[in-house]
């Protein structure tokens, strides 16, 4: 689910110079330190110097920053501040929205992303994360409907085509899955989960050597940390007997290949 920043924050850039808490302003907009974020914004909402859309902003800007913390909790809590101050704050909901969606309350998410889309029928971003919950309920064939909305509004929008691929993977459908994660590679050669993905659809349609190409191709991008995760993994199921070290060679190769080939693996 993607979390919307704030771009613009009215009229506090422009009070940047006009206040002596320019620090604690700057570091509320503009730092992408969390905890600074979080820092800043404490003490915009203390000073009692800002109202109104600024003061939204502030509370905004700080659930981002908590987002990033992993509290979604309190993110929560500061976007409900947000929203009592500026009802009509549309980024606010969408975000909100993703918050839930990260203590698995998609029912609650779903209402949030509702509200986005009234107040912004345009916005591609909310369409997607609110296909994403459905796809976490398992409405498969709903979630592919917002991601095509999404893809209608913004046919470059990769997240969009990659949730799409995963929807009809988890409907059997393959080979539109594959053409979904295509898409994503081509407008974002370097990302590792679309190669995994895209294997694993190879895979349940039995072509087992282009699994393992693609297999290959995630663990490289995902560097080591996630090359000893996939050794772990082949580990336990009876597929490697090499070190857990990060290193991908050839018995690393062979286990990726039969574990294509084991159902249970």
């Amino acid at each position: 689910m993607r979390i919307i920043a704030a771009i613009a924050v009215l009229g506090l850039i422009a009070a940047i110079a006009q206040h002596a808490s320019a620090g604690m302003v700057e570091d509320c907009v503009q730092s992408d330190d969390p905890d600074l974020r979080i820092g800043g914004c404490t003490a915009v909402i203390r000073s009692g110097e800002y109202s109104g859309k600024n003061l939204a902003y502030a509370y905004y800007n700080r659930g981002i920053a908590y987002g990033k913390l992993g509290d979604p909790g309190r993110a929560i809590e500061d976007y409900d501040q947000a929203l009592r101050i500026d009802p009509g704050f549309a980024f606010a909901y969408n975000n909100r929205g993703n918050a839930y969606g990260k203590l698995g309350e998609y029912g609650r998410a779903i209402e949030d992303f509702d509200q986005a889309l009234r107040l912004d029928p345009g916005d591609a971003d909310a369409y997607t994360n609110r296909g994403e919950a459905y796809r976490h309920l398992g409405e498969y064939r709903r979630a592919i409907e917002d991601f095509d909305q999404a893809l209608r509004i913004d046919p470059g929008h990769a997240a969009a085509y990659n949730n799409r691929g995963i929807a009809y993977g988890s409907l059997g459908e393959y080979r539109r899955a594959i053409e979904d994660f295509d898409q994503v590679l081509r407008l974002d050669p370097g990302d590792a989960d679309a190669y995994h993905d895209r294997g694993a659809a190879y895979e349940s349609l039995g072509n087992y050597e282009r699994a393992v190409g693609d297999w290959e191709k995630s663990i490289q991008l995902g560097g080591t940390l996630n090359a000893k995760s996939w050794q772990e993994y082949l580990k336990g199921k009876g597929h490697y007997s090499g070190a857990i070290d990060g290193s991908y060679g050839p018995d690393m190769r062979r286990g990726l290949m039969a574990c294509a080939r084991d159902p249970d693996c």
